[in-house]
């Protein structure tokens, strides 16, 4: 069964996993751990990735991704965060990044480069409809590359609440999205842009992501459970 949250559930969450004791640094590695296992198991081994991070903690969580899919992918960081600006798990992950893979600035990046997937971690689940150049600039450039587009928790100029889309949206294929699908997944104009759905953990215990969420979605493996037990040797006419 699939949680739907809302940010604000999204940061509730984040929230009572600290004061239960679960690291925000911690909490960051294991939804960044999780999102680049579901890369390794649907991209080639040696596949070209370009990320692009942003300065809050989605940036983070594209960061830890970087250097975590280092060894198995070559990979390239587009952004221009501040790291003074950013979260001290951000940071060190950010740090951990320039170490290992390539980094360029915006200014540098060429739009005619050849990548296999191209990774959204510009704005997270706090983002809206509303942008503010660059950004819609630089959102072009990242969905006109003939690549596999992936989001990680949410696209960006998507507004996880209400759905509204802004018209420069980063247009993923797939989104990774953290502990449960966003209620604005589900809006009309929402779904070209969020494309397929996976949701990965982030070490926060069931029981609270369960109090968080605002509607459930019933999955196949949901379905034996809510079905009562029938004798083999009944039909419709004994049950009515």
């Amino acid at each position: 069964m699939l949680h739907v949250l809302t940010p604000q559930g999204s940061k509730a969450i984040d929230a009572a996993c600290i004061a239960q004791g679960i690291s925000a640094a911690d909490l960051m590695a294991t939804a960044a751990g999780n999102a680049s296992d579901v890369i390794r198991q649907r991209v080639a081994h040696g596949a070209c990735l370009l990320i692009a991070c942003g300065g809050g903690n989605n940036g983070g969580d594209g960061f830890a991704m970087a250097h975590l899919l280092a060894d198995t992918f070559q990979v390239t960081v587009v952004t221009d965060a501040d790291p003074e600006t950013m979260s001290a798990e951000a940071r060190e992950h950010a740090r951990i990044a320039r170490d290992r893979v390539r980094v360029v600035d915006w200014t540098e990046l060429d739009p005619k480069a050849e990548f296999d997937v191209v990774i959204d971690a510009l704005i997270g689940v706090g983002g809206s409809a509303r942008l503010r150049e660059p950004l819609p600039e630089r959102l072009r450039i990242l969905n006109a590359f003939n690549a596999l587009r992936v989001a990680v928790d949410v696209p960006t100029g998507l507004d996880a609440l209400t759905g509204l889309v802004h018209e420069d949206a980063f247009r993923a294929h797939l989104t990774i999205t953290m502990e449960g699908p966003k209620a604005g997944f589900y809006a009309v104009k929402a779904r070209p842009v969020v494309g397929e759905i996976v949701v990965v953990g982030i070490g926060a215990p069931e029981v609270i992501t369960a109090g968080y969420a605002v509607a459930q979605i019933i999955e196949t493996n949901d379905v034996p459970r809510l079905l009562p037990d029938r004798p083999l040797n009944v039909s419709k006419f004994d049950l009515g």
